[in-house]
């Protein structure tokens, strides 16, 4: 049985892959036409891996945005795309407002970048808006400690005092630390969970990561960074755009790229709407020191290589690549009319994958096929088809 590493071996040997990694490596800005459905994922995912590298994705909204992150991840396992969200629910937004799930995301991500990590980052406008702090504040402000390397416990808890995380009996949240016997357990900013880190003397024995819900360990560890939260600590700070965070030779893919600019000013334009309200009584940066505007993200890209897909385009195309790809028929759960579409296609030498991560309903799937009858003839008998184990958003049809 095909799995999802064949397809996009298919895809890597087709003659439009070829043309694909020629263009990306000799012009910087490149328009893709045709790429339906979440044909673009599985292009983009074929391109990691046969050739890793940073790229990010901006679309128009959370909603697109999650839709083809998850796609990647699905695709190519989710160690190898990072969402790129926004921090709060809108500008200067109070403490109760401020989404911390987001703030370890984001700080996550700027730690894969910083380490020049090979990932594949999706974001929206509301997220790009946000300014980041730079490279050097960020690595100035981060510390990586590794097993078997020699550490004091003490040494470790004034680091942590210094990145303002708070010392409590139990952890339980992003920012705190807790020390018992030669254990010292802390929760970083870049961190889905705490991190366990076990002394011998001075010398670290083992890193381990742990549910706080439980405390049962879920994986170890050879090396931990321990990040502050980068959005509160450093208001102070330089910060800079997304785009000017990432390494020169990231590429970045942009799809109706108007509407991102568009919502980045309005984002913007909420931000000084929020100042106005509160600058008098807070210790918070002017908008334009911590949102970025549209013209600062067009000033970036001039320095990027730029992919632009979708139905419209906002910049001149130095080379221009056509699929002809059609969206998936919308079947409604209509069999017979499923059932000729499939023959359709197997009559015209087209090689048919049908996706579920659920393998009984890919199962089901097959037994329907074999078993339907339209006026006592078995159609669907013959039909040949290579069962993924996956799911995607939206299928497609690859007519080249």
């Amino acid at each position: 049985m095909e799995n999802v590493v064949d397809v996009l071996t298919t895809i890597e040997q087709s003659s439009v892959f070829a043309k694909l990694i020629k263009s990306l490596t000799q012009k910087n800005i490149a328009h893709f036409l045709g790429l339906k459905a979440s044909a673009t994922q599985y292009y983009l995912a074929a391109l990691q891996k046969n050739n890793p590298q940073l790229h990010l994705v901006i679309l128009s909204n959370l909603e697109e945005a999650t839709y083809f992150y998850n796609d990647i991840q699905n695709i190519i396992g989710d160690t190898k795309a990072l969402l790129f969200p926004s921090g709060a629910r809108f500008p200067y937004a109070p403490l109760e407002d401020v989404q911390n799930a987001n703030l370890i995301q984001r700080a996550e991500v700027l730690t894969f970048i910083q380490k020049n990590k090979n990932k594949i980052v999706v974001t929206y406008p509301e997220a790009l808006a946000e300014k980041v702090v730079s490279n050097q504040t960020l690595e100035q402000n981060t510390f990586s400690i590794t097993r078997g390397e020699s550490c004091s416990m003490d040494f470790l808890i004034d680091i942590l005092f210094t990145y303002n995380f708070e010392r409590v009996q139990f952890v339980t949240e992003p920012g705190q630390f807790a020390v018992r016997g030669g254990l010292i357990d802390v929760w970083s900013f870049s961190n889905d969970f705490p991190s366990r880190i076990d002394f011998f003397g001075d010398e670290v024995d083992a890193i381990k990561v742990f549910d706080p819900a439980d405390q049962i360990s879920i994986k170890t560890l050879n090396q931990l960074t321990l990040t502050p939260d980068v959005k509160n600590k450093f208001l102070n700070e330089q910060h800079i755009h997304l785009l000017d965070f990432i390494q020169s030779d990231a590429y970045v893919w942009v799809r109706d790229f108007s509407a991102t600019l568009e919502g980045i000013d309005r984002y913007f334009v909420k931000a000084e709407e929020a100042y106005a309200k509160i600058q008098n009584n807070s210790v918070q940066s002017s908008p334009h020191y911590l949102y970025a505007q549209s013209q600062e993200i067009l000033q970036s890209l001039q320095r990027k290589k730029i992919i632009e897909f979708g139905s419209s385009f906002y910049f001149k195309a130095e080379e221009i690549i056509e699929w002809n790809i059609t969206p998936q028929t919308s079947f409604n759960k209509n069999f017979e009319f499923l059932i000729q579409n499939l023959i359709d296609y197997q009559k015209r030498n087209y090689t048919i994958h049908l996706l579920s991560d659920k393998p009984k309903q890919l199962d089901r799937i097959q037994e329907i096929l074999h078993d339907f009858t339209v006026k006592g003839d078995n159609i669907g008998k013959d039909i040949e088809f290579i069962a993924n184990h996956l799911t995607i958003h939206e299928g497609f049809v690859d007519n080249d």
